[in-house]
């Protein structure tokens, strides 16, 4: 989960449901959800319910909304709650202080409640969040987030398979291509996304070594929205449009993989891919990505009645594989056209 959820990120995951479904409209793209199409569809489908269901009309118990209040004002300054027994489920002699919940679906809207403990998610869509805090030093904390989500049978191998169709989309076909492409494969997605996002620039530049060079051009319109959800509209407009964000994922010598930024309801996303595949680096020959990178963030969000600003934030990056590559060979010896050379996947 990310550290700044509530604010600070917003306007990022708002624009991911319209850039997955930009490059999963390619037809190879719904088969790399399974290895068979009918194990593909049913990945797909559970993979999209449970996910349908965790934003569905979320409620909190008294317990955990009030802990969730205190946990946003003193997330900086821990000790403030670090012995508020209102806030934990457990509180243990050797310093450790735990808010374990539980996430449930059912009479069409997502529980969150407080528990001691909670079992790993069985149920499609049920949730296990543990929030730690740890007292290493008189003056120092330490925070642990751990999120677990059942979200269907679908693998890693699976999910890197479909990442692979995606980049191979971007990398191989022209933008009118993949406009038609997602207004024709989920027209009813496209009426619903399109209430708040615009996609404005899809431009593709082949570079000549079965590599090219993708940007992504993304606005936001709380005012389509305000007609039918006016409280969804005025959050955004109070908190998501006067965010700043850019962030760069970085390889330990400093070479750029991709950049994010985000300003005035405007969001750019700018990457390398492959004709088979991968990411590579904006500059310089293609390569794999390294298993370590670097995310730089330079952030300012509005929070209650203040703006804060965090520059040149650095995060550990890593690359955790599944069994299996997504792809066999490296490169392939496609050339951009009218369709997408077959992923290296099973369909």
């Amino acid at each position: 989960m990310p550290l700044f959820r509530r604010v600070t990120l917003e306007a990022l995951p708002l624009a991911f449901p319209l850039i997955l479904g930009t490059f999963t409209a390619c037809r190879d793209t719904p088969l790399a959800f399974g290895p068979t199409a009918a194990t593909a569809h049913t990945n797909a489908a559970d993979l999209f319910t449970a996910l349908q269901e965790r934003f569905t009309d979320v409620q909190r118990t008294p317990k955990f909304a009030a802990a969730r209040s205190a946990l946003a004002r003193a997330a900086l300054t821990p000790s403030r709650i670090y012995n508020d027994t209102t806030v934990w489920t457990t509180m243990t002699p050797d310093g450790q202080r735990a808010l374990v919940l539980a996430g449930t679906f059912a009479d069409n809207h997502y529980r969150f409640s407080a528990h001691p403990s909670v079992p790993p998610p069985q149920h499609l869509g049920d949730a296990r969040h543990e929030m730690r805090l740890t007292r290493v030093d008189r003056d120092q904390y330490e925070w642990n987030t751990s999120v677990s989500n059942a979200l269907g049978a679908i693998t890693a191998d699976d999910i890197a398979h479909v990442l692979a169709s995606m980049l191979s989309t971007a990398a191989t076909n022209t933008p009118d291509n993949i406009r038609a492409g997602y207004q024709t494969t989920f027209p009813a997605t496209t009426a619903v996304l399109s209430r708040l996002f615009s996609l404005d620039v899809i431009r593709i530049t082949p570079l000549g070594d079965s590599t090219s060079a993708v940007t992504l051009g993304i606005s936001l319109h709380p005012d389509r929205l305000a007609a039918r959800h006016p409280a969804y509209a005025a959050y955004i407009e109070k908190y998501v449009s006067p965010a700043r964000a850019r962030l760069t994922l970085m390889d330990h010598a400093g070479t750029v993989w991709w950049t994010m930024q985000g300003i005035k309801n405007t969001l750019t996303v700018t990457f390398r891919a492959t004709y088979d595949g991968h990411l590579a680096p904006l500059t310089g020959p293609a390569r794999p990505l390294p298993d370590s990178l670097t995310l730089r963030s330079d952030l300012h969000v509005k929070i209650w009645i203040f703006g804060v600003t965090i520059n040149n934030l650095l995060s550990q990056f890593t690359v955790l594989h599944p069994r299996t590559s997504a792809a066999g060979s490296w490169y392939s010896n496609a050339s951009p056209s009218g369709t997408s050379p077959s992923p290296p996947i099973a369909s």
